[in-house]
C-alpha cells in the first residue's frame, strides 16, 4: 500500500511539472510538447483553478488563430492570433481576425521596419474602415526632451499604437506596443483602445507613447488592421499576437 501511494504521488508530482510547465510556455506564446499535451488533457483533479482555461488553451504557433472563443465559465486569456515574420511574408499591414466573444482584447507586437528610418508609427484599424472616424490623444516623450509633447486628433483614418524602429535606428533594437481594446463586442458602445509603446531612435533616443481613443462605430470588431505610417515593411523577426480575455 505505501509503495502504492509513493507511486501515485510520483505520478501526480510529474503530471504537475507538466502542467506547470505548460503554464509557463503558454504564457510566452509558444506551442505544447505532447507529453505536456497529454497531461493537460487527462488531469482531473489539480490544486489550482486554471486547469480548465489551460485545457482549452493548447494552441500552435505561427499564423494560427482560433475563430471560437468559448467562455471558461467567465474568466480565462486565450492566445487566438500569432504572428512571427519570416523573409518571405515582409508586409507593411496585417489582417487580423477577432473571433467572436471575449471582453476585452490584448495586442501585443514587437517590430522592426527596414526602411532607412529611425522609428515609424504603427497604428491600428478595425474591420477595414479607413475613413475618418477614428479619436486620438496621446501624449510622447524623447529622452533628451524636458517636457513631452501631446495631441488631441479627431477624425482619423486610424489609431496611434506606438512605435517600430527601422534600419536607421539602434542595431538589434525592435520597438514594442501593447494595446488594450474595450468594447469590441458590445453593440451599445465605441470600440476604445489604450495603448503603451517604445522604441530608440537613431543616436539612441528612447521614445516612448501613450494613446487613448476610440473607434466612433457601434459595430461588433471582427478583424484588427495592423499597420505602419507610410507603407513601411514589417521586417522578418517581428512579431504580433492577439489574446482574448473574459
Amino acid at each position: 500500500m505505501k509503495k502504492t501511494m509513493i507511486v501515485l504521488g510520483v505520478i501526480m508530482t510529474v503530471s504537475m511539472l507538466l502542467i506547470a510547465n505548460a503554464l509557463r510556455e503558454l504564457s510566452e506564446g509558444n506551442t505544447l510538447s505532447e507529453n505536456q499535451i497529454k497531461a493537460i488533457k487527462t488531469a482531473d483533479a489539480v490544486d489550482f483553478q486554471s486547469l480548465e482555461i489551460l485545457k482549452s488553451w493548447v494552441s500552435p504557433t505561427g499564423d494560427a488563430h482560433f475563430p471560437d472563443f468559448t467562455a471558461n465559465a467567465g474568466y480565462g486569456v486565450k492566445l487566438v492570433y500569432r504572428k512571427i515574420f519570416t523573409a518571405e511574408d515582409e508586409v507593411s499591414s496585417l489582417v487580423i481576425p477577432v473571433p467572436a466573444g471575449g471582453r476585452h482584447l490584448k495586442l501585443i507586437a514587437n517590430v522592426r521596419v527596414k526602411e532607412n528610418v529611425g522609428v515609424t508609427l504603427l497604428s491600428i484599424q478595425f474591420n477595414g474602415d479607413t475613413g475618418q472616424n477614428y479619436w486620438d490623444n496621446y501624449i510622447a516623450n524623447h529622452e533628451n526632451s524636458a517636457v513631452a509633447a501631446g495631441a488631441d486628433i479627431g477624425s482619423n483614418p486610424y489609431l496611434y499604437a506606438g512605435y517600430a524602429v527601422g534600419s536607421g535606428g539602434t542595431t538589434g533594437q525592435y520597438g514594442f506596443v501593447v494595446v488594450d481594446i474595450f468594447g469590441h463586442n458590445n453593440p451599445s458602445s465605441f470600440t476604445s483602445a489604450i495603448s503603451v509603446g517604445a522604441g530608440v531612435d537613431t543616436g539612441s533616443l528612447r521614445r516612448t507613447a501613450i494613446q487613448g481613443g476610440s473607434w466612433e462605430s457601434l459595430d461588433i470588431v471582427t478583424q484588427i488592421t495592423f499597420l505602419t505610417a507610410g507603407g513601411s515593411t514589417m521586417e522578418a523577426g517581428s512579431t504580433i499576437s492577439l489574446y482574448v480575455y473574459e
